[in-house]
């Protein structure tokens, strides 16, 4: 069984590895969010990229800090998805402590559980607001506002 995770957790790493080691790298990226680095805004739905770049997709927002864009909209969809997976925790243990403390019949340990995981949830709910503003602090920590 083991054997058989590690071949497919290697397959799983080399085979998109070869896959784009068949082409080179293009010089642009499409940015899904409107951002804004040093006074240069590029929309959402555009290809940002170099001035003179190539690029298959057609570049719609020419800069030369293109590579900080594209940074900063991966940075955006990783935000985006731990946020939504917090929130799911989130859901789900504010559902199951109140279930445990409704389904406790009295007994003071199985509410003290269900009052800790409502206490977890809001401290998950907590992180999952600070995640959403990762993107911003690195923006000020590398000074593009």
């Amino acid at each position: 069984m083991k054997k058989i995770l590690f071949v497919l957790l290697f397959a799983s790493l080399v085979v998109p590895m070869l896959a784009l080691a068949q082409t080179g790298p293009e010089d642009c990226c499409k940015i899904r969010r409107n951002i804004t680095v040093d006074g240069t805004p590029c929309a959402s739905g555009t290809v940002v990229g170099p001035t003179g770049g190539t690029c298959s997709l057609g570049i719609t927002c020419t800069t030369e800090k293109w590579g900080l864009f594209c940074a900063m909209n991966t940075l955006y969809a990783i935000t985006d998805w731990i946020f939504l997976f917090l929130i799911l925790i989130v859901i789900l243990l504010v559902i199951f402590g109140a279930f445990k403390i409704m389904m406790s019949a009295g007994d003071a340990a199985k509410v003290k559980e269900g009052r800790d995981m409502i206490m977890y949830a809001a401290i998950g709910l907590l992180v999952a607001l600070v995640s959403r503003a990762v993107p911003s602090i690195v923006k000020a920590i590398l000074g593009y506002t």
